[in-house]
């Protein structure tokens, strides 16, 4: 049988080993290991007569070893020993084997002698030349190697005839389709004896056949003569069958020519034969949403570096698929054609600035995918710190305009205090991050009391220098003038406080009083009489 092919490389095609029957040109191409006849076989097949190709055969399928056909010898097998050995005919016996001379197959030829002829010895199908003993002439002598009045040559028979060597005598000539020697086409009408069989034309082309008696092509895929040698399968040549119109058979559009290549995200198909010899230019196509795997469109990622342009890697999936739009959710900005992930969506800008979010729900407003300011008096990323309101930086929100918001205006950020009779009034933001200066009061003519100044008074130690305290109002008063109405001395510019009213003396001797404020002396009820 054929020989499997010897191993090396399966090629860069980008396919796994091929399975029994599909195109091959050496041994590592299969799964099997064996490449024969040019097709990936079951088994090495390289007894005689034996083959992995159905056009060997003659029947099954390709990839399965099997004898080779009855009456074939597509690999040249077996010699042709001679009808004379009666041993190999030069042609496959259909069981595996190469087929012997079949019986009756003349081996030696007549001779006579003393009136007594030595028939011709003939085969016995098993490789043995046997004698077939002798016959008496009837005319009691020889003529040659026959007897007298037998034919030696079959220009001793009328043109109708043949000279039969086995009889010897002259028998009709046969008509097409029936049996003849090979050796002797003037046992045939037609002169021609071809494939065993009387033929009406010597029918001597490639891939030509006279099983019937009369010549005609071989069926497609048979090739019982070994006519047509099998080429490897890249080279688009002869398969090793004919093509059922006299010639030998082609490679077809299932065998490649060359290997599959795949470059950036566009795979070329493997090359295939034509059916004319050559080689067709194989087409391309785009791998979707994958890169190339070596020869081969990808099918899987781990990576974004896996996939085409305009896709991203989903590693929950292992799967490329086409990157993500503004407003998507995503996990990272691979995922998104704008390279941006914020706040879980895919957004229109890396939306990094303080008090910026790209979802509707941190942003207040708006929405989803599109960078925007956080509404005022929220801060979902903490970006503000609270500086405090002494400081009248940051409150801890943001402000609506993309910043941090500001303690605001009128906000107090240092306490009102007071001393002596200073009152220094409360400080208040002003809005633009500035404890703005309220100045100072007097007090006067109070004093002050904790951290605001005094508004009434208890005693004289509550009023500023100057003034005291006049009891009965409880307010503090400068000294009053001669007259006024008092209760005690301090009350009195004059120093004095005589009969209720500030006087300009003590007027303490009997009999004096003290009047608007001048003292007199008093008359009457025992003080004299009045003038």
């Amino acid at each position: 049988g054929a020989t499997a092919g010897a191993g090396g490389d399966a090629g860069s095609g980008g396919t796994g080993p091929k399975s029994n029957g599909d195109p091959c040109a050496n041994g590592s191409e299969c799964d099997s290991g064996f490449c024969v006849d040019a097709v990936c076989c079951n088994k090495a097949c390289d007894g005689s007569c034996e083959s992995c190709s159905a056009a060997s055969k003659g029947t099954g399928t390709d990839g399965v070893c099997g004898p080779v056909a009855d009456a074939t010898d597509p690999d040249d097998e077996c010699t042709d020993e001679g009808a004379t050995s009666c041993g190999q005919n030069g042609f496959c016996d259909g069981g595996g084997a190469c087929a012997l001379y079949p019986a009756d197959t003349q081996c030696t030829d007549s001779s006579c002698s003393g009136g007594v002829r030595t028939l011709p010895s003939t085969c016995d199908g098993a490789g043995t030349c046997q004698g077939n003993g002798t016959e008496n002439c009837s005319q009691g002598s020889c003529s040659g190697p026959v007897c007298l009045g037998q034919c030696q040559v079959d220009g001793d028979c009328t043109s109708d005839k043949y000279c039969d060597t086995l009889s010897g005598n002259c028998t009709p000539k046969l008509p097409n389709g029936d049996a003849c020697q090979s050796g002797q086409p003037s046992a045939c009408q037609s002169g021609f004896c071809v494939d065993g069989t009387c033929c009406n034309t010597a029918c001597s082309g490639s891939c030509y056949g006279c099983g019937s008696g009369t010549c005609s092509p071989h069926a497609a895929g048979q090739d019982p003569d070994g006519d047509c040698s099998a080429d490897a399968p890249g080279s688009c040549g002869q398969d090793g069958a004919c093509n059922g119109s006299g010639g030998c058979r082609l490679y077809g559009g299932s065998v490649t020519c060359g290997n599959a290549s795949c470059s950036g995200s566009t795979y070329t198909g493997a090359p295939t034969c034509d059916g004319g010899g050559s080689c067709k230019t194989p087409s391309s196509s785009s791998c979707g949403n994958y890169l190339c795997a070596g020869n081969a469109c990808g099918t899987s990622c781990s990576s974004s570096t896996q996939c085409a342009s305009g896709n991203y890697c989903n590693t929950s999936n292992s799967r490329c698929e086409a990157l993500k739009g503004n407003g998507s959710s995503c996990g990272g900005g691979g995922e998104c054609s704008s390279g941006n992930c914020v706040d879980g969506f895919c957004c229109n800008t890396a939306c990094t600035g303080s008090c910026q979010a790209c979802s509707a729900a941190k942003k207040g407003q708006g929405a989803n995918g599109t960078c925007g300011n956080v509404i005022a008096g929220q801060d979902p990323d903490g970006n503000c710190a609270d500086q405090g309101a002494a400081s009248c930086g940051t409150n801890g929100q943001c402000n609506g305009s993309g910043g941090c918001q500001l303690y605001g205006n009128g906000t107090q950020c240092v306490a009102q205090s007071c001393s002596g009779s200073t009152q220094t009034n409360a400080r208040t933001c002003n809005g633009s991050g500035t404890c703005q200066t309220a100045g100072t009061s007097s007090c006067s003519p109070y004093k002050c009391s904790g951290t605001a100044c005094a508004t009434s008074c208890g005693a004289d130690s509550d009023c500023a220098t100057g003034y005291v305290c006049k009891s009965s109002t409880g307010k503090c008063i400068t000294p009053q003038t001669l007259g006024a109405s008092c209760s005690r001395t301090v009350e009195c510019a004059s120093g004095f406080c005589a009969d209720g009213n500030c006087c300009n003396t003590a007027c303490t001797g009997s009999c004096k009083i003290c009047s608007g404020g001048t003292c007199e002396a008093q008359c009457g009820g025992g003080c004299g009489i009045c003038p």
